[in-house]
């Protein structure tokens, strides 16, 4: 199961960088330093 997670990209409709953006967004948010990232933008939760 998927960690709730709220963001948004907006494209184009029929934007053909929908899936690969898709994709790094998962990749990234996968990492095991993804959370260090978040907490120095936005703070340890």
């Amino acid at each position: 199961m998927f960690a709730k997670q709220l963001y948004a990209l907006a494209l184009p409709d029929g934007s053909p960088f929908r899936a690969e953006i898709s994709q790094e967004v998962l990749r990234v948010t996968e990492d095991s330093n993804w959370a260090n990232i978040r907490a120095a933008y936005l703070g340890k939760e």
